[in-house]
Parts: structure tokens; C-alpha cells; sequence
């Protein structure tokens, strides 16, 4: 199960990462306007992010082999993503400023994800043929 999730943690930065590198406008989604036209976006990511952190802990409890304690580190930050996402959208409002005012770091942190996303998603398909 543990290689699963690794390999599904590789998506989920994957996605996020090359959606920010290639699409950033995404971000806006995350302003007060444009939540009150599509009021359940940010709640559903955000609980999404929770059910998959809690799995992630949840499944990898306790911690026997290193893939489990990379599951439970990284179930964290998907579990308070997703409480900020689905409770507390206002504290993202100034994503997409943060964006345009630094766009070489915004990309950098893609990069870094995109980085982060491949090494488990292949470390995860490595696992399975093992």
C-alpha cells in the first residue's frame, strides 16, 4: 500500500507543480471573486488534500520501513493544505501577487516540486517492480 501512496504524493506535486509552471492564472482561484463563483473549488481540493494526508498517516502508522516515514512526513503539509484550502481560503489570497511580483522564484519553487514530485513517483514505480 505504502508504495501506492508514494507513487500518488509523486502525482499530486507533479500536477500542482506543472500546473503552476505552465498555467499560474490557475491561482486566482483563490480570490475572494472568483471563489464566490465557484464557491465548492477550494473546499473540495482541501478536502481532498486531507483524506490524502490522513491515508497517508493513517495506513503508514506505525512507521516500519522508510517508505512509511516518508508517507507520514508528507502527510502533514497535505493534511494542513487542506485545512487552509477547504477553511481558511483567505489566508491564500496573496498567492497570485506573489506570483507576478516574483515570478523567477514562483517558477523555481515549480521546479522544485516537479523535482520532489518525479523522484517519488519513480521511486514509488521502482518499488512495485522490486
Amino acid at each position: 500500500m505504502a508504495i501506492f501512496l508514494i507513487i500518488g504524493c509523486g502525482i499530486f506535486f507533479l500536477t500542482e507543480a506543472i500546473i503552476g509552471l505552465f498555467k499560474p492564472g490557475v491561482y486566482k482561484a483563490v480570490e475572494p471573486n472568483s471563489r464566490k463563483d465557484q464557491p465548492f473549488l477550494l473546499p473540495t481540493m482541501g478536502s481532498i488534500l486531507f483524506i490524502w494526508g490522513t491515508i497517508c498517516i493513517g495506513f503508514n502508522i506505525p512507521p516500519n520501513q522508510v517508505e512509511a516515514w516518508v508517507l507520514l512526513f508528507l502527510g502533514i503539509p497535505f493534511i494542513g493544505k487542506g485545512i487552509v484550502m477547504a477553511f481558511f481560503p483567505d489566508k491564500l489570497h496573496d498567492t497570485p501577487d506573489k506570483i507576478k511580483s516574483q515570478p523567477r522564484l514562483w517558477k523555481y519553487k515549480c521546479v522544485t516540486r516537479i523535482i520532489v514530485g518525479g523522484i517519488l513517483f519513480i521511486w514509488g514505480t521502482v518499488m512495485i517492480g522490486l
